[in-house]
């Protein structure tokens, strides 16, 4: 909502000094676009690696004979697989999307979306990886930090 409110109010200076700056559509194709590729493509990815972490932890505690619930394992690994092929399919949805328009010659955003889209095609996914590994790296290093054993040792003294 607060994208849409930018390119308005930006459209709307631009068009009160009289600053060339595109016609209306253009900017409403722009700002969805931009929008469309930042928050609902972005999402399906986050979702994924957030699975992948969880998957992880849990292996983690199964290595180390703490019980976790089969359910929810099964429920995360499910997630993790769906939340790939959205984020796979939102992103041929835009290329296909972002192709037409280009074809039909509706907006001059065109080429800059379509640019956008690629280059967000490999950089979100990649984003996402780095914030995977950075989540991996600190587990593993809290886990040779506090060790599990010797905190569920501590927990059982206190309750």
């Amino acid at each position: 909502m607060g994208i849409i409110v930018v390119v308005l109010v930006a459209f709307g200076v631009l068009q009160w000094f009289h600053i060339a700056a595109g016609n209306f559509l253009n900017w409403v194709i722009g700002g969805a676009s931009f929008w469309w590729l930042l928050v609902i493509v972005t999402v399906p990815w986050n979702v994924h690696f957030q699975a992948k972490e969880v998957l992880a932890e849990a292996a983690e505690s199964i290595k180390k004979n703490i019980p976790v619930d089969e359910k929810q394992i099964k429920y995360v690994s499910i997630l993790a697989k769906g939340a790939l092929w959205w984020a796979i399919g939102l992103h041929l949805m835009s290329i296909i999307a972002l192709y037409i328009l280009a074809a039909t010659e509706i907006s001059a955003v065109r080429y800059i979306s379509s640019g956008a889209a690629l280059l967000l095609t490999l950089l979100l996914p990649a984003i996402s990886i780095y914030e995977y590994s950075y989540a991996r790296l600190r587990m593993i290093c809290q886990a040779f930090t506090y060790p599990r054993e010797g905190i569920l040792e501590l927990r059982n003294r206190f309750y």
